[in-house]
């Protein structure tokens, strides 16, 4: 693996150098969508004593912290992710040197999941409410405003679960992501409850076919087609049981191109929301617009990374600028998923990218600011 390291921590302290020589896999999931997680693989065998190595040892017990860097080069090092470990996996073999330990773990997220409960949630908006269960961890709240607030005398939300899975369920009812994420520098834990940020600067360029730039050696290209265009809802008011409608056709999110994915279609599909009671007719409205910005991420792409070439750390949750993809397929990228796997002799980094809209802008910035023309960028 030249010119690529890792460090490992355990408990907050360096992993031992016999683990380190010992571990032959460490794959970290970076996840717009879901917890981050990770895995470290380690073969195990038979002792005099008739037990099996590192399966038997406290390093990992259950919650232990685990914190996983990367190093390329003299000037990239990155941490990929920060959490706990959360299972064991051990696979036994007849066959010498093909049993192994697997210890899997998620990020700061799991200290979130591990306590289910009823929580009256009174006078309070949404927003507020991530924010409050937030705090109760030591959490630093990203969170964006959302409407409306509730009033005891009309509506209490109820909370019935552990605060990850209710933070989620809050997230996608007003159409935002939550994740949580940990300085590497500062130990500072921040939740993030809010849409996609999408104009945020992109990442370095993912290039393919792109002669001494070219640093992907592959990309899968989808689009569905079909996705639904307009979202329509029906229900009674929580409040004064009056007839409640709501309906979105556009999405309200920045589309990262310049034919945005729902408005291709001369027919329009159509869904409706089901179990759509809400306590008045804009809470309904945030709900059908979070359906139709879901259903516009109809463009998708895979692919893995020469990461000898790209010399940098992909991240999830980011955008990214993709050339070499002809005109419909080069620019702007939401990053959904990266996979990253680290053995004895290999660093590996495997994407995921969606996007809501067809072709260029004319304004993306390829290179980083280093003056690459619109007729490059389209290889």
């Amino acid at each position: 693996m030249p010119d690529t390291s890792y460090t490992l921590q355990l408990n907050n302290v360096p992993a031992d150098q016999d683990l380190l020589d010992a571990i032959t896999l460490i794959e970290v999931e970076d996840d717009a969508a879901l917890a981050s997680a990770f895995r470290l693989r380690v073969p195990i065998g038979l002792t005099d004593e008739g037990d099996w190595t590192w399966a038997a040892e406290d390093i990992f017990k259950p919650l232990t912290p685990v914190s996983i860097s990367v190093q390329l080069g003299s000037e990239v090092n990155e941490q990929l992710m920060s959490g706990y470990i959360t299972s064991h996996h051990v696979h036994f073999d007849k066959d010498p040197g093909a049993s192994f330990l697997e210890v899997l773990g998620l990020d700061a997220g799991t200290l979130m999941n591990i306590e289910e409960k009823i929580v009256a949630w009174k006078d309070m908006a949404d927003s507020d409410i991530v924010t409050q269960i937030l705090n109760t961890y030591g959490f630093t709240p990203q969170v964006d405003s959302t409407q409306p607030s509730y009033t005891e005398n009309e509506t209490t939300i109820i909370q019935r679960g552990t605060d990850l899975a209710f933070v989620r369920r809050l997230a996608r009812r007003n159409g935002f992501e939550f994740f949580i994420e940990t300085d590497a520098t500062s130990g500072v834990t921040t939740g993030h409850f809010h849409q996609p940020k999408l104009s945020d600067q992109p990442q370095k360029d993912l290039a393919l076919a792109f002669g001494e730039d070219t640093n992907v050696r592959t990309l899968e290209a989808q689009y569905d087609a079909l996705r639904p265009t307009t979202v329509d809802a029906r229900g009674l008011s929580i409040g004064d049981k009056s007839d409640q409608s709501a309906s979105a056709s556009s999405s309200d999110l920045d589309p990262l191109g310049a034919d945005a994915a729902l408005d291709l279609l001369d027919q329009q599909p159509k869904s409706l929301l089901s179990r759509t009671s809400a306590f008045d007719n804009a809470e309904l409205q945030t709900r059908v617009q979070a359906a139709v910005n879901a259903s516009s991420w109809a463009i998708s792409m895979s692919g893995e990374l020469d990461v000898t070439a790209y010399q940098a750390v992909l991240r999830a949750r980011r955008t990214v600028l993709v050339k070499g993809a002809g005109t419909r397929y080069s620019g702007t990228y939401y990053v959904s998923r990266v996979t990253h796997s680290l053995t004895r002799t290999e660093y590996t980094q495997k994407f995921e990218l969606t996007r809501n809209a067809l072709a260029l802008t004319g304004s993306e910035a390829f290179g980083a600011g280093e003056g690459l023309s619109l007729a490059a960028a389209l290889g």
